[in-house]
């Protein structure tokens, strides 16, 4: 099966395929949490339970995993999980090799963990291991106050606060808190409560986020917290100049047709020697209602475009390209106006040849490429134009206007997807149809 390339990524912009380029999003990184099961992996699994808790006790009670390093420690920085079902029961897909195991329990929507004592187990390769396992509940701590920002220009909004707490041992690192700090998060309102917290000395870290982003502070305050007892602790951190600057502004259409629709947005690449350039990670937003857009980009010389595209993934339409220079901290308007312009269309009939008896071709797939991006065979690149067919005639009508390579492809009886890596070259002229005559081998 052809592995396509994340389809959310960004825009490009390159002036010899300004009519060619497309847009993309970027998917969500993938977070810690449980293991899928791999040939040789074990099983961990058994019992977990929160011993004396009150009446009416509610919260995530599960079980962690940290590879086995030498002597008990804290949590890892990125450990493996499962939060346990019906009854207590749990099962935990581990690699083989030697873990410690915590079980760990949960209150309240701020975060922060209660952990019990570690065990250290090995898991055998395919092996099987039964581990009842408990956690005694605590008396929770509260710390509470108040937080701000000093130094804050007059231009600047701090639309929101946040006071993170985080165990001695396990301090905020690069700027992003670990597993087992809480945090509360300020929305008009400089005062914080954190009541989920154990006994013991915290860490607690101001944050705060404006247009240009956000910032934790990386100084933080220290505070000893006794058993079911509550502490005050006024907080404040120094603002930071931003790297990054603001681009606002709106993308209209010109010269569309009555009741036109589409999605509409800006995006760009950084500058290099005031050309237009490709580059590996654009940045990019879509336009809200009326075309306004807000872009935050790091400072420097940019090239940006306005967009628009008739289908999702389905070509796009660019304006002329603007270069901008923008300072740290800055604000530049920039209005971008992109002219209509009819779509291209290709229409292709696609002869699989060579199909063995007994397979079958259940799908037939056509995929349009700007020149700058043909397929090589390994990922289809982001900025082709996909599209499938239950019949031989494949359709793409939603493409600008230039030169576009063209690779067939059918989907076989098995489910897998095979796509040609010869491409045939066309030049689509704006509201016109190309028909072209297509094969491949199955």
């Amino acid at each position: 099966m052809e592995n396509r390339a994340d389809p959310r990524r960004g825009l490009l912009v390159a002036a010899a395929v300004v009519a060619a380029v497309l847009l993309g999003l970027v998917g969500p990184l993938a977070g810690a949490g449980p293991a899928s099961a791999q040939p040789l992996d074990g099983q961990l699994t058994g019992n977990v339970v929160v011993h004396g808790a009150p009446a009416g006790f509610q919260g995530e009670v599960g079980v962690v995993a940290c590879p086995s390093t030498g002597p008990p420690q804290g949590l890892c920085q990125n450990p493996q999980y499962v939060i346990s079902g019906s009854g207590g029961s749990y099962t935990l897909v581990l690699a083989p090799g030697a873990w410690q195991i915590n079980t760990f329990y949960s209150v309240g929507y701020q975060g922060g963990a209660y952990l019990g004592r570690p065990r250290q187990v090995t898991i055998g390769a395919g092996a099987t291991v039964r581990l009842n396992i408990g956690v005694h509940y605590q008396v929770p701590s509260t710390v509470s106050g108040t937080a701000s920002v000093t130094g804050v220009p007059a231009q600047v909004t701090v639309e929101q606060l946040q006071v993170t707490a985080c165990p001695l041992a396990s301090p905020v690192s690069g700027g992003y808190p670990g597993p087992l700090c809480a945090t509360d998060y300020l929305f008009g309102t400089d005062q914080y409560s954190i009541p989920t917290l154990t006994k013991g000395t915290w860490l607690l870290y101001v944050g705060y986020y404006t247009i240009f982003g956000s910032f934790i502070s990386p100084t933080p305050t220290t505070v000893t917290l006794k058993k079911g007892a509550s502490a005050v602790a006024d907080l404040s951190t120094a603002y930071q100049a931003p790297t990054e600057a603001l681009v606002e502004g709106t993308v209209t259409i010109t010269g569309a047709p009555a009741g036109f629709t589409a999605t509409s947005g800006v995006g760009g690449c950084p500058a290099v020697g005031g050309s237009v350039d490709l580059c590996t990670q654009p940045e990019y937003t879509l336009s809200g209602l009326g075309g306004a857009y807000q872009l935050v980009l790091p400072a420097g010389p940019w090239n940006l475009a306005g967009f628009y595209e008739l289908a999702f993934f389905g070509g796009q339409f660019l304006s002329p390209v603007h270069s901008v220079d923008l300072a740290p901290g800055s604000t530049t308007q920039l209005d971008l106006s992109v002219p209509y312009a009819k779509p291209a269309t290709v229409t292709s009939t696609i002869t699989v040849t060579g199909v063995p008896p007994g397979q079958s071709v259940q799908q037939t797939s056509l995929d349009a490429c700007p020149t700058a991006f043909p397929y090589t065979g390994t990922v289809l690149p982001i900025e082709c134009v996909s599209a499938f067919s239950p019949s031989a005639t494949v359709t793409i009508a939603t493409l600008p206007a230039g030169t576009w390579l063209l690779y067939p492809g059918f989907v076989g009886s098995s489910g897998t997807q095979v796509v040609g890596t010869t491409p045939t070259t066309v030049t689509l002229k704006a509201g016109h149809t190309k028909q072209v005559a297509l094969s491949l081998a199955y």
